[in-house]
């Protein structure tokens, strides 16, 4: 029996695993967990059902399905399987956790240099804990005055994701039973509900401090009486989707994250204490958010760059005369809706933004800058944040605001929805590895044939675990919605010596949509893997229009080689009526590539193109990610590394970016954003790291502010050490409310 009484559905404790394996160990461990598992045809598709043997795990919530579930997700990352949950409630006592390992290669399989970090193999065997998705729900059910989670004072996670610390050559020696957030990647917490049962003050629904990769989607916790739904968050390649959070002191208990974390579709309603307290690394993004109850509050940060806020196209209802918002540090609001008889939102000493005791305050655009200490290095003055408005500088709150007795548009609250991708088991989904289609994904045979005939037949594709090579571009129509099993155990990628991919001069995607605005495309949960050794490949060609999607889609290629040919152009084009939303987009690499190379090139679309949370890394071209002539472009959150231009901007019109932090830090003269010949401009709390001048970054040079620039726009410069809360030109850069359709 368990401690709570309840009939345990595993008779003994998961195995314990030493804290540091080899990829031999762990291999043969995932041979003998889908030996002995009951469902050797699922763990062919990529899924380790807990239900099933041998881990039993009760969905009617009468036994504690606890150690059931921790075995589970354990068994599933060893043998690179997602760990599903079918409809039910699983009764659970004590917190699960989701770990990354330190596994280090036997022999290293890449020829050449690499960067120390790619040393372990660890970022191949994450956690991935996935609910059904159509038919049902499946709940986490927290038992009643459960042991451990009664302290306020020390909140304790139900689900718990973290990643070991790793060696690095040069530095101290880690300690892999203390967590280290910046490599937790690519864990990921989907469609799943939580409640967090009576009696648990010190409850937490999720704790997931996640980097590159990571992700916490459609997920719903009811935590009445409970400490808070969510603690930390991702950031750095990591975000957050489609949350709803009832009850708790805190909604989102945000005292530490990733860099500029993002927060899309959110819903948080009758908190006790405040919705959102916010103290992140760079910047906090909330789009589409919909908070009735608290408000949100700020807490004072430990450094310069962090602890800013922005709100997009959200709406607040805060009865009382307590703030909606009371933050210290920078805060932006576009197009927020707040039904307050108190102050909307009170900024460091700035005056206060007045509420109404009757209707609502529509607050089109407000910028304010809040107070931070600079570095040392860097004179060790009390600064505040500049805002510009047509290149001068203004010390004074921006404020643009009305008065409505009818609130928000209806469609606002269904602007930023996170579109569901289909369940691998729902109906009228197609498994490519079934009859009639027998691709192989066995990283060998060509599947092109298998593939498009599924695709050309049928509008939602499932592309099971596997290695899929192709020996000419997957075409997709408008109404294809293809996905697979996570962002690393579905790939794709050329057939060697493929005739397709065999010209230089016109290099060809693996995959490529129709040129339609109208197209529904969705695109989610897959690798595309283009080889370092042939120039005459890239990623994917997207030309789908504001209603597609792309969804966890990880671009990447191998480490370096010592006779690679430098790639010399884009990893993804987005390109005709491209357009529609990009979510938790990371592209990575920086290894043999010339001056044109682009993590993204977009060019002369006008369709609405949004990026929730967008991070391209290290890339050595002359920007990592460049625009031409586009119109209509919305980046929620942004992080990098490196030492080039982050975003090249030419001819271009209505872009907006909401938040940027990380350590790129541009070579002496270069800018982070440049621009060119392009207007109707926004960019909201750019708050770049700055560590200490001269120190070793992990880049080619040593960095120094001063001798770089933060935005190069036509001349005018604004100096690497100017961190700013707002820079905008032409007028009011439009909201995306005037996008709506």
């Amino acid at each position: 029996m368990c401690l709570l009484g309840f009939a345990c559905t595993v008779s003994a404790a998961p195995v314990r695993l030493p804290a540091i394996r080899s990829v031999s160990q762990v291999e043969a461990r995932g041979k003998e967990v889908i030996a002995r598992y009951a469902d050797h045809q699922l763990a062919e598709l990529g899924f380790l059902e807990v239900t099933k043997a041998p881990y039993n795990a009760d969905p009617t919530g009468k036994s504690d399905a606890t150690q059931a579930l921790q075995q589970a997700i354990d068994d599933a990352r060893d043998a690179q399987l997602v760990a599903y949950l079918p409809a039910g409630r699983y009764l659970v006592s004590d917190t699960i956790e989701g770990i990354i390992g330190v596994v280090r290669w036997d022999r290293w399989p890449y020829e050449g240099w690499a960067d120390p970090w790619e040393a372990e193999a660890s970022f191949e065997y994450p956690c991935v804990l996935m609910g059904v998705r159509e038919g049902g729900r499946a709940t986490l059910v927290l038992a009643d005055r459960a042991p451990g989670f009664g302290d306020p004072n020390r909140p304790k996670p139900v689900l718990y994701f973290w990643a070991r610390s790793m060696q690095v050559p040069g530095r101290p020696v880690a300690d892999p039973n203390v967590p280290q957030a910046n490599i937790n990647f690519n864990q990921k917490i989907l469609s799943l509900d939580l409640e967090l049962g009576r009696g648990n003050p010190g409850a937490i629904g999720i704790d997931h401090r996640g980097a590159e990769g990571a992700s916490v989607e459609d997920v719903r916790i009811e935590a009445q009486g409970a400490f808070a739904g969510f603690r930390y968050a991702p950031g750095s390649g990591g975000a957050l989707h489609g949350l709803t959070v009832r009850g708790g002191r805190f909604g989102l208990y945000l005292t530490g994250s990733q860099p500029s974390p993002l927060v899309s579709d959110l819903e948080l309603v009758g908190q006790t204490e405040a919705a959102v307290l916010a103290s992140t690394r760079g910047p906090l993004t909330l789009v589409g958010a919909r908070i009735q109850g608290a408000g949100i509050r700020g807490q004072k940060p430990w450094i310069a760059w962090d602890g800013a806020l922005n709100v997009v196209d959200s709406v607040l209802d805060r009865p009382g005369s307590e703030p909606a918002i009371l933050m210290q540090r920078s805060v932006v609001l576009s197009n927020v809706w707040v039904r307050t008889a108190g102050t909307v939102v009170q900024v460091d000493d700035h005056a206060r933004l007045p509420g109404r005791a009757e209707g609502w305050t529509h607050v089109r655009s407000y910028a304010a800058g809040g107070r931070v200490q600079y570095p040392k290095e860097l004179g060790g003055k009390i600064r505040r944040d500049t805002l510009w408005t047509e290149r001068t500088e203004r010390a004074e709150p921006l404020v643009q605001v009305t008065h409505s007795e009818q609130g928000p548009p209806a469609a606002l609250a269904q602007l930023h929805r996170l579109p569901r991708c289909p369940d691998p088991f729902g109906p009228g989904v197609v498994n490519v590895k079934a009859p009639p289609w027998n691709a192989k994904g066995d990283g060998q045979t060509d599947d092109i044939d298998a593939l498009q005939a599924a695709v050309d037949r049928h509008e939602t594709v499932f592309l099971p675990k596997g290695k899929y090579r192709v020996s000419r571009p997957l075409r997709l129509k408008g109404g294809t919605r293809l996905f697979g099993v996570s962002n690393l155990y579905t790939c794709l990628c050329p057939v060697d010596k493929a005739a397709a991919y065999a010209n230089p001069t016109e290099p060809q995607p693996l995959i490529e949509t129709v040129d339609d605005p109208q197209a529904r495309t969705l695109l989610a949960l897959l690798r595309l893997e283009v080889p370092v050794l042939n120039p005459c490949v890239f990623a994917l060609r997207w030309r789908a229009g504001r209603d597609s999607v792309v969804q966890n889609v990880y671009p990447s290629r191998p480490p370096w080689h010592p006779n690679a040919p430098a790639m010399n152009h884009p990893m993804i084009r987005i390109e005709g009526a491209g357009g529609g939303r990009w979510y938790t987009q990371t592209y990575l690499g920086g290894w043999s590539q010339g001056p044109d190379f682009r993590n993204l090139l977009v060019t002369g679309t006008r369709e609405p193109l949004r990026f929730y949370h967008l991070q391209p890394q290290f890339a050595r071209g002359n920007a990592m990610i460049e625009m031409r002539d586009v119109r209509n472009v919305d980046i929620y959150s942004m992080k990098a590394e490196g030492d080039f231009t982050l975003l090249w901007l030419r001819g271009c019109r209505d872009v907006r970016l909401f938040g940027f932090n990380g350590m790129l830090l541009p070579a002496p003269g270069w800018a982070l954003i440049r621009v060119e010949d392009s207007r109707s401009l926004l960019l909201a709390n750019i708050q770049p790291m700055m560590p200490r001048i001269g120190a070793y970054t992990g880049h080619l040079v040593n960095y120094d502010p001063r001798t770089s620039f933060l935005v190069i726009d036509d001349g005018f410069k604004i100096a690497g050490t100017e961190q700013f809360a707002w820079y905008q030109t032409d007028g009011s850069a439009p909201s995306a409310t005037l996008k709506m359709r």
